[in-house]
């Protein structure tokens, strides 16, 4: 037998709705296109395509790069500009050649202001890791050492078990041997 008990009332939540900020609508409305969620999210996916995708991010980090969407944004605009400038050359040979001639590449300039940008997200996000370690690279060839010290240490004791945090301990390794081989060359 089934015998009805009076509903408990539950405790009651007032949930007010903020509208979006008009630069959180435009990046919504850019993020309609699933091209540019996939490119957000996995990076570059079309090789062709990846020189007008990198602007068309840069215009929307412009307009939206102080919401969390712009940030996500700028950390993948950054990462690109960062894998462009690794394959210029190793760590050791760049950071030697921004030293003696004061160069400063394009994309290390690029990588450098989108990255600064994509590690102000919140620690949950996975895109903040590799934009963290492609800072720290970008940092260590262009003579920033104790920036790049502080962004290695912050992985490894964040992040000790993700592929990143385990790439920034073997690179305080790294980092640690390149500056004894830089101070016996002086």
């Amino acid at each position: 037998m089934h015998v009805d008990t009076p509903a408990k009332p539950s405790a009651s939540i007032d949930i007010e709705v903020v509208p979006a900020s008009p630069e959180t609508q435009k990046a919504l409305v850019f993020l309609s296109d699933p091209n540019n969620v996939i490119f957000l999210i996995y990076g570059d996916s079309d090789s062709e395509d990846r020189p007008h995708r990198l602007t068309r991010f840069e215009e929307m980090v412009a307009q939206c790069g102080d919401t969390l969407l712009g940030r996500m944004m700028a950390a993948r605009v950054g990462i690109e500009y960062y894998e462009q400038f690794d394959s210029a050359g190793t760590a050791m040979e760049l950071r030697t050649q921004r030293k003696k001639t004061g160069y400063r590449h394009p994309f290390l300039v690029k990588a450098q202001t989108y990255l600064r940008k994509g590690v102000q997200l919140p620690d949950e996000f996975l895109i903040r890791e590799e934009s963290l370690l492609g800072l720290a690279f970008v940092e260590w060839v262009d003579g920033n050492d104790e920036r790049t010290d502080v962004l290695l240490n912050e992985l490894v004791e964040k992040y000790p078990n993700t592929r990143c945090g385990k790439k920034a301990a073997g690179a305080m390794t790294e980092v640690a041997e390149m500056r004894r081989k830089e101070k016996l060359l002086n």
